[in-house]
């Protein structure tokens, strides 16, 4: 099995050390990936406020785990992963989810650039958007918009 070769050959800890971190923060772990009990690992991915959907496959046979998160009612990112082993389905889905900025990181990096471009706050950029007081012909002000993120 996938699983026992990874565990067995030591690369467990280095490709899975974020998730193994992230559970560790919640008091769950660290062992092997048999060690972890799957509702207490997604206890603690639901305490990010991310939603996990499990898919059963049968060609190949496996599991396809979906971790998403919601930033408004119409936008979210997803991660998703498959192995033929569900927890290390879900181990590999939520190492993805573990690279995605935080909102608040998110935010900082919104208002430097809107800072750096318009030489106005990311909160003062999107209520001129709002009123229509941005030059939609404006490279700046476009890229500005493209940039902004998920839920502004």
């Amino acid at each position: 099995m996938a699983t026992q070769h990874v565990i067995r050959t030591g690369t467990w800890v280095q490709e899975f050390a974020p998730v193994i971190e992230f559970l560790a923060r919640f008091g769950i772990g660290p062992g092997d990936i048999t060690d972890y009990p799957e509702e207490f690992v997604l206890k603690a991915i639901r305490a990010r406020g991310w939603d996990v959907q499990f898919e059963d496959e049968l060609d190949p046979p496996g599991w396809r785990v979906e971790i998403i998160e919601w930033r408004a009612i119409t936008q979210s990112q997803s991660a998703v992963a498959r192995d033929a082993e569900r927890m290390m389905a879900l181990f590999r889905a939520l190492r993805i989810a573990l690279t995605w900025p935080s909102k608040d990181d998110e935010a900082r990096a919104f208002d430097a650039l809107a800072r750096s471009l318009l030489d106005v706050s990311a909160t003062e950029c999107m209520e001129k958007w709002r009123h229509d007081e941005l030059d939609l012909k404006d490279p700046r002000v476009v890229h500005l918009l493209i940039a902004r993120p998920l839920g502004w």
